[in-house]
């Protein structure tokens, strides 16, 4: 056995590192005569403190996500309401409102518009329920289309829609509808102006009416005081003496 030194042997142990380390830590100990102070102790918090602070944590991240899932709740009923929709909705023409074709004659589109009237009358689906915008787009969508041929081609040609008419059908039904409607207003100013006239006249007739009533009761006044006249000039005469 070759045991020389402690290096030695340790070298060929498996502790000998451990015990060289040792030895040498002492070493270091007696050559500068002074122990080296230990770091201190890590200090723990008490158990408590250490389960309060990630419920802490979780309690926050709870509330945070509680109030995410309102706003986003809120925010998508806000989105689908029928007053938001109706903006994201592509604008639907009057005949699209009806559910009818551009080539509808005014009968299929009274019966659409009663049909839908009946559908969406607040009597019908409840004052909760009533959307009036709705309703008074399909009103309005009726007066348009079920007027006059010169109304329902203008909307048409305006909103770049094929229908009954044609471009130059529909400057006809224009110009004559025009046509009629100055018409209509001149005979309504001959109607005003005979009217006038008739009510002047009335009241030069009621006018001399009147003046002809005071004549004849002047007149009536005057003959009523000359036979009194006469006989009291007759009386007077048969009492004057001879």
């Amino acid at each position: 056995m070759h045991l020389r030194s402690g290096q030695a042997y340790g070298a060929g142990t498996s502790g000998g590192s451990a015990a060289v380390r040792n030895t040498k830590s002492r070493a270091n100990i007696s050559e500068s005569g002074k122990s080296k102070k230990m770091p201190p102790a890590k200090k723990f918090p008490p158990a408590s403190k250490r389960l309060l602070r990630p419920a802490c944590i979780w309690l926050r991240d709870l509330l945070y996500c509680i109030m995410l899932c309102g706003l986003l709740s809120a925010l998508c009923t806000i989105i689908a309401s029928p007053f938001i929709a109706r903006y994201h909705q592509p604008s639907q023409n009057y005949y699209d409102v009806l559910g009818v074709s551009p080539l509808a004659t005014k009968k299929d589109i009274k019966a659409a518009y009663r049909d839908l009237s009946l559908r969406t009358h607040p009597d019908k689906v409840g004052s909760s329920n009533f959307d009036e915008p709705v309703y008074l787009h399909i009103r309005e969508a009726f007066k348009t289309l079920s007027a006059e041929d010169h109304v329902r081609c203008t909307y048409d040609l305006e909103n770049h829609i094929e229908g009954l008419w044609s471009i130059e059908e529909c400057i006809r039904a224009r110009k004559e509808f025009s046509a009629r409607e100055q018409l209509r207003r001149l005979e309504e100013l001959e109607k005003a102006r005979q009217k006038n006239e008739n009510e002047k006249k009335v009241r030069q007739r009621r006018r001399e009416e009147m003046w002809r009533q005071q004549e004849e009761e002047k007149h009536g006044a005057k003959s009523t005081f000359q036979p009194a006249a006469a006989i009291k000039g007759f009386f007077a005469g048969v009492h004057a003496p001879w």
